[in-house]
């Protein structure tokens, strides 16, 4: 297990019953993700990702664009090797396991990335901005649309698809609460009855 925390990054080699601070990334880990064969990338405030191949225990840097990035969000496909890194500047992607990183998307350039979700199909993904609602492409990042229909606060902060669908879409935003989607995000309806408020974190 790992935690990310303000003050740094934690494992477990026990599901939890204890807890070591590891060397590296330091303070201010804002996310994380997972991929097989005991990999472990980092999101930092200021540092951009970090990367492990040994369940946490050891650490590296990234390089080049993402060196000083604030890393909001990452998401990984299941093989490993392609992982997204949602920052306050845009979407980034690396094809090598987080050595190396690329602009995924124009569009999204400027735009604080708060979500990442991937799907089944690797070429489909979905990203939730503040202050520009939700994008989805269908060729890995090159391209995008924007899918704002009946969403009322385009700052989302975070994003999830029901299991085994990609049409039943969850979003959360800063100030009007959770929307839904049953068509992959072409149209969204609050659906917040029964919430003391609606300011969400995820």
């Amino acid at each position: 297990l790992c935690a990310g925390t303000n003050v740094g990054l934690y494992f477990s080699a026990d599901a939890g019953s204890s807890w070591a601070r590891a060397a590296q990334p330091g303070a201010g880990v804002l996310s994380l993700a997972a991929g097989p064969a005991g990999r472990v990338w980092a999101g930092t405030f200021g540092q951009g990702v970090f990367r492990s191949a040994d369940r946490g225990a050891t650490w590296e840097s990234g390089e080049g664009v993402m060196a000083e990035a604030i890393v909001f969000c990452l998401a990984a496909v299941p093989e490993g090797r392609q992982v997204y890194a949602g920052t306050a500047e845009g979407l980034y992607a690396s094809s090598d396991g987080g050595r190396t990183w690329r602009v995924a998307g124009a569009v999204l350039q400027g735009l604080s990335v708060r979500a990442v979700q991937l799907f089944a199909d690797p070429a489909q993904l979905m990203v939730g901005t503040f202050g520009g609602g939700i994008f989805k492409s269908g060729d890995g990042g090159q391209t995008w649309a924007a899918l704002n229909k009946g969403l009322e606060d385009l700052s989302v902060r975070g994003l999830s698809a029901e299991s085994g669908s990609s049409a039943v879409l969850y979003a959360a935003t800063s100030t009007r609460g959770f929307f839904r989607s049953r068509d992959g995000g072409l149209q969204w309806r609050s659906f917040n009855a029964g919430l003391p408020g609606l300011s969400t974190r995820s």
